[in-house]
């Protein structure tokens, strides 16, 4: 059985339901989550029913002072990290030097850039290998050996950034031969663990996604909702731009999909249920 809930964009409240001609009540509220609205539980005849009122093939009236939205709940989705600025770091292994720089890369074109670079700044070296990972969902992956034998350094670089969860990040790692060879497994454990100790040094970011909630306020308490707005955003993990001053004051602020009713709570209390919030669409940020 698929679980539901509702949320009412104004003050937390019960909305009502007609559905084929017996009244129904949705019972608390929950986000609107991530690919979709949200979604509610029926109480039906004092029994938890599921009930799913897309409207495909039942009609549904719903009687609330605020704007109810519907839809299935699923899990919040999780997205690769990224780093915050590009780290170089040198080892040497049996004199051979190999000097990883990791970067950030918001797509294969800025990638490219970044490799384009570093090969013209090493470009007495041996080998210039390179791995990449971009994409919101880490979807687009590339890799070069360079030279090295087959599967000896791009993919383990790659495997790194894998297992690291990253994306929209570039590896380069510039290879100075020292006269002693390596074999298979140590071309494969001096890269990947190149690309390794220079994450170690990158401060990462991780993304979620935020949704935008703009809120209509009289001038007269715009300064109230304002420290209000201001101490919420620090304790739930959201964003607030600055406010648009015209007929009223407007606060736009970001914030996580699963604390949305309780903002919704919370503005109702600070303003005795005048001020009703308007979700609006989502995006995905990076978070320090």
């Amino acid at each position: 059985m698929v679980s539901r809930a509702v949320r009412c964009a104004g003050s937390p409240c019960a909305a009502t339901a007609r559905l084929g001609g017996n009244r129904q009540k949705w019972l608390t509220r929950g986000p609107r989550l991530p690919g979709g609205p949200s979604s509610a539980w029926l109480i039906l005849d004092g029994a938890q029913t599921d009930a799913r009122v897309t409207g495909e093939q039942r009609r549904i009236r719903l009687e609330c002072a605020a704007v109810v939205r519907l839809g299935t709940m699923t899990t919040p989705r999780s997205y690769p990290s990224t780093i915050a600025d590009a780290v170089t770091n040198e080892i040497v292994i049996k004199k051979s030097r190999f000097i990883a720089h990791v970067a950030p890369a918001a797509s294969p074109d800025a990638a490219d850039e970044v490799i384009t670079r570093d090969k013209k700044q090493y470009w007495d070296a041996r080998h210039n290998c390179v791995a990449m990972v971009t994409g919101v969902l880490g979807d687009r992956a590339r890799s070069s050996d360079d030279g090295e034998p087959s599967g000896t350094a791009g993919v383990p670089m790659l495997e790194v950034l894998r297992r690291r969860e990253l994306t929209d990040v570039v590896a380069v790692v510039t290879r100075y031969f020292g006269g002693i060879k390596l074999g298979a497994g140590g071309l494969i454990r001096a890269y990947s663990g190149a690309v390794s100790e220079a994450l170690d040094l990158a401060v990462i970011v991780r993304r979620e996604t935020l949704t935008r909630v703009t809120l209509d306020v009289a001038h007269s308490d715009a300064g109230r909702i304002d420290n209000v707005l201001r101490e919420w955003v620090v304790a739930h993990g959201a964003r607030l731009d600055e406010p648009r001053y015209g007929a009223t004051a407007t606060f736009e602020l970001w914030a996580p999909p699963a604390v949305l009713h309780q903002l919704t709570a919370d503005v109702a209390a600070a303003s005795a249920g005048s001020v009703v919030p308007v979700v609006g669409e989502d995006r995905i940020v990076d978070v320090p």
